[in-house]
């Protein structure tokens, strides 16, 4: 008996389906996370993080 035949008979195939359902539906998931209209403002501002000035470093931390 090879190792094809002990799979086949092991009934496991609807897993490979179960979480092929669950992969699409975290991806969507993730998608509307991210793209909700509620989020805008937030994505916004962080698309300008890498174009804004770096405060002046304090005093205190010794500016290094």
């Amino acid at each position: 008996m090879s190792l094809k035949d002990i799979m086949a008979r092991a009934g496991i195939d609807l897993y490979g389906e179960i979480m092929l359902i669950v992969a699409i539906l975290l991806f969507l998931f993730l998608l509307w996370r991210i793209y909700a209209p509620s989020r805008r403002a937030e994505m916004e501002r962080m698309a300008e993080l890498p174009l804004e000035d770096d405060p002046a470093p304090s005093p205190r931390t010794g500016g290094n």
